[in-house]
């Protein structure tokens, strides 16, 4: 079964896009624009939610985001600054506690929070060195630590999308809380 624009879900801390045929998931991707300079994109991924007959799972909406080249969970103290820099790999970062907030260098009045049961909770970073000259910063202000997941795709693939809009994903692109 395909979930359609009648059903209200939540999927994993991540709400997902209103749409008049089978859901799928938004997201907010860091690319680069033909210029090179980082950017923020709201994608619709193109594998939709549908009922998943995984064991443990029975029922539940679930995507297939991609084959993974690993997983690294990584830490960050509070108040930590990674700086400008390009994302190593297309990767999936997914805060599992605290917070941070996402800058552009060539665009200072650009700023995205990113959090766990957020819109932006989960967000794609393709804006590599070949793609970007500076990259994207990443400060975690929090007063505790921050852990994320980060996930490269197997060879480097970036996931099948339509790009919704420039900027990133809004309230607008998604919905909220209910059930399946």
């Amino acid at each position: 079964m395909i979930f359609t624009t009648k059903a209200v879900l939540l999927f994993a801390g991540m709400t997902l896009p209103i749409a008049a045929h089978a859901l799928s998931l938004n997201i907010t991707a860091i690319t680069a624009n033909g210029t090179g300079s980082s950017i923020f994109e709201c994608w619709s991924l193109c594998a939709p939610l549908e009922t998943t007959t995984q064991p443990g799972l029975v029922g539940a909406a679930s995507s297939f985001l991609g084959e993974v080249a690993n997983m690294t969970y990584t830490v960050t103290s509070a108040g930590f600054d990674g700086g400008d820099h390009n994302a190593p790999y297309n990767q999936w970062v997914v805060p599992i506690t605290g917070f941070g907030i996402v800058t552009l260098p060539d665009d200072p009045a650009a700023g995205l929070y990113v959090a766990k049961d957020m819109p932006n909770g989960i967000i794609f970073a393709a804006d590599t060195a070949d793609l970007s000259h500076v990259g994207h910063g990443a400060l975690f202000p929090g007063y505790t630590s921050t852990i994320l997941l980060q996930i490269p795709t197997l060879g480097n693939k970036v996931p099948e999308h339509t790009v919704l809009h420039a900027g990133y994903c809004t309230s607008n692109d998604t919905i909220g809380l209910a059930t399946l």
